[in-house]
Parts: C-alpha cells; structure tokens; sequence
C-alpha cells in the first residue's frame, strides 16, 4: 500500500489544519495523520443534522461569550481513538460501526482539544494567517442526538470545515473530522467596561467545565 500524503493545499486553511492535526495526533495517540483533504462551506442550522454521518460523534465546542459550534467525529475516527489509547495500536481490521457513547466522548475530548488549540497556533503563521479559523473554542461536553442540535446552538450560519484524514503510517484507516464554527460577529464597540464571563478561555484543558456547562443549561432551561 502506498503511504497517504496530504492533499495539495488548493484550500488555504488546509496547510495550518494538516500542521495542526498531525501535530495533535502524535502528541496524544502517537498516531500518524495525514489530512488528505479540506472543504470549507457555509451552512445553517437546519442543514447541520445533515451533514453529520450516522454514528458519529457530536461534541460541542465554546469559546468566550457562549459562542458554541461541533467537532464531528466520524465513527472510524472514534474507534481509531479507542484503539490507541486503551492498546497502544490499531486494529488489523476496523471494528463495526456502533453509536458512541460517553465513555467515548470523554476518551475523544482531549484530541478535540488539542486539535483546536494547535489550530489556533497554525493559524496564525505564515505570510497569509487563515483569516476564516476563529481561536478560543475548546470542548465541552458531548450531544448524543442531532436532534437536540436546535436546543443548543443558535438559528445562525455557521462555516463548516469537512477533513479527510488518513491514520497509521500507510494511511490504512480513512476517517473524517469536521468543525462548524459559527459565522463571526462584527466587532463590538468597546463601552468602558471589562466583562467577567463565565465562558471558555480556550487552549486550557477543563476550560468548559464552568462556562459550557452554565451556557448549555441556560440555553435548556431557555428552551423548556
């Protein structure tokens, strides 16, 4: 088999996500990864659910003032996780597809936020920095059903970036991983005041546990 190799970078947030998802990958499985590819597109709200596959891993995502999207984690990606963290290796064969579970989320969360936190670092470099990548969100918790997406997550666009990823040293795994960030606010006049928030500070491992938490039951009880 040939060994997988990134894709020509015809997306300009391709170069900083490859940099950043292999640098996580290897930094929390020991796993090589490769981004074979990048597709950037524009989606609302209704059309989330149909973007994410069957099976697949739903996590919220915060950064400060309550700004939430998803990391979408393909069921192979999840499984690959698994198979690193409690083996040290992957699977001959990959396992069946199954709905993942929380036990999965929590063991998949410090991926999520490594990748994110090494974006964040990425995308700044370079002579052109990736102007459409907006730093400081982390994980917060995990969504078991798309449809709980309307409760959580504002009637607003959203920029959804879909990755190919190839795992193992030969590119023997093909997974994905998408984000959907939501579109970025305009600059707000500054009124003289410092807003202590509760929300995620991003790039700090735990960081959602006060801010998400309070943000998604707000959001809950809002909805009841």
């Amino acid at each position: 088999a040939q060994t997988a190799r990134p894709a020509a970078p015809t997306d300009p947030g391709l170069r900083p996500f490859a940099s950043a998802a292999a640098k996580a990958a290897e930094a929390v499985l020991g796993l090589p990864l490769a981004v074979t590819g990048l597709r950037t597109r524009t989606v609302t709200l209704a059309d989330l659910p149909e973007c994410i596959e069957e099976r697949s891993l739903i996590a919220l995502i915060e950064a400060p003032g309550e700004r939430l999207g998803l990391a979408i984690l393909s069921g192979g990606l999840v499984a690959a996780i698994i198979e690193m963290l409690t083996s040290g290796r992957l699977a001959p064969a990959e396992s069946g597809a199954r709905r993942p579970t929380r036990t999965d989320a929590a063991l998949s969360s410090g991926l999520i936020e490594r990748i994110l936190t090494e974006t964040d670092l990425a995308a700044g470099e370079g002579d052109v920095p990736w102007a459409e990548w907006e730093p400081g969100f982390c994980y917060a918790s995990s969504v078991e059903d798309a449809r709980l997406l309307p409760l959580l997550l504002d009637d607003i666009r959203y920029r959804f970036f879909s990755a190919a990823l190839a795992l193992g040293m030969r590119g023997e795994r093909q997974v994905s991983l998408s984000l959907a960030l939501p579109e970025r606010r305009l600059p707000q006049p500054d009124r003289g005041r410092a807003v202590q928030g509760d929300g995620c500070q991003g790039g700090h491992p735990g960081c959602a546990a006060a801010g998400a938490d309070g943000a998604l039951r707000r959001r809950l009880v809002g909805a009841e």
